[in-house]
């Protein structure tokens, strides 16, 4: 088990590195420059082309692992890279407090406790391949696909989870759809802004019925429930004074479900709907 799950380790160590090779090839964009941490280690004239020099070690060392045959030496580099990371965090964590990474994304996130345990792991990761792997990685995968691709999806899990610079691929997603599907607002009508309800208002059937009449900004809003009771002053055909009732869902964007009640404001009887 010890030998299947180290030969396993190449794979996702040189997957991520084939991704961070990747983006910095491109080099650094010209209003990133001042705020990544090379620059203050190399000089900014020379933070791109250092870039570029780091990108090409990750992607020859990431061809190395994914590649056979297998040679101790492979995931030895691995080491030597993972240290240097290693020590490039610290240095630049104490050089330049407010530098960031960048280390596998264009966007420039600040070094943060999660670089410093994405880099940790991916060192214990290749050297744990280094004392213990024996076969190539497809080998140690057609030996158990299943087991395999549960330990591939874990450790990718871990990985994101440290990686803030990938935060906008799987967790600003998840935290819309939280955000689609929870409702936070429900128990805080308070919170909910007139113009929000007054927008959605507008998008009914039973505003558009009396919009032409209306002569007034909202006179009165208050809540009621799952609804916001939202009130204005028309014009109706015989000049009587009179006050368009609004119910609109509170909680919901329906403009469907909008309902109206025209109230002659002299008697205050109901005069319509």
């Amino acid at each position: 088990m010890i030998q299947w799950i180290a030969s396993i380790q190449p794979f996702l160590v040189g997957a991520l590195l084939l991704w961070a090779g990747a983006v910095k090839l491109r080099g650094l964009r010209a209003e990133h420059v001042s705020r990544n941490a090379l620059s203050r280690i190399v000089g900014e004239r020379y933070a791109s082309p250092a870039w570029r020099l780091i990108g090409t070690a990750e992607l020859v060392i990431a061809a190395a692992l994914l590649l056979p045959p297998v040679y101790p030496v492979e995931a030895a580099a691995g080491v030597v890279l993972t240290t240097g990371f290693l020590g490039y965090l610290s240095y630049a964590r104490l050089a330049s407090p407010d530098a960031a990474c960048g280390c596998l994304s264009s966007r420039l996130e600040r070094i943060s406790a999660r670089s410093f345990l994405r880099a940790g792991l991916l060192l214990a990761m290749v050297g744990y391949a280094y004392g213990f792997a024996g076969t190539w990685w497809p080998e140690a995968v057609a030996e158990a696909p299943l087991g395999a691709a549960s330990l591939v999806l874990a450790e990718v899990a871990l990985l994101l989870g440290l990686s803030s610079e990938l935060d906008r691929y799987w967790l600003v997603p998840l935290r819309k759809l939280k955000v689609r599907l929870s409702h936070p607002l429900a128990n805080w009508s308070e919170h909910v802004p007139i113009e929000q309800t007054v927008n959605q208002l507008q998008l009914s059937e039973a505003y558009r019925m009396l919009g032409a009449s209306i002569s007034s900004d909202v006179q009165d809003s208050w809540d009621e429930g799952d609804w916001r009771i939202i009130c204005y002053r028309i014009r109706r055909d015989d000049d009587q004074p009179a006050t368009a009732v609004f119910a609109v869902p509170l909680h919901r964007d329906d403009p469907d479900a909008v309902r109206v009640a025209v109230v002659d404001e002299t008697s205050g009887v109901p005069a319509g709907a």
